[in-house]
């Protein structure tokens, strides 16, 4: 079963600011994600390079 992600308080407020110390590959994933969202359904809206190291980046600075 993958992975799933939820926005968390941290991520809202990144996404809501567009807070330019948080990278844009990372503002991009945060805009598809919201609650329990599969990295599948992130992939099939943003065709990003690298989007698995993206979504990682966003749980790692714990956005995700």
């Amino acid at each position: 079963m993958p992975r799933l992600y939820s926005r968390t308080d941290a991520g809202r407020r990144a996404w809501d600011t567009q807070n330019s110390l948080v990278p844009l590959d990372c503002r991009r994933v945060l805009g598809f994600v919201e609650r329990d969202t599969a990295p599948n359904h992130v992939g099939e809206k943003l065709s990003l390079d690298g989007l698995r190291a993206a979504l990682e980046k966003t749980w790692a600075r714990d956005l995700t």
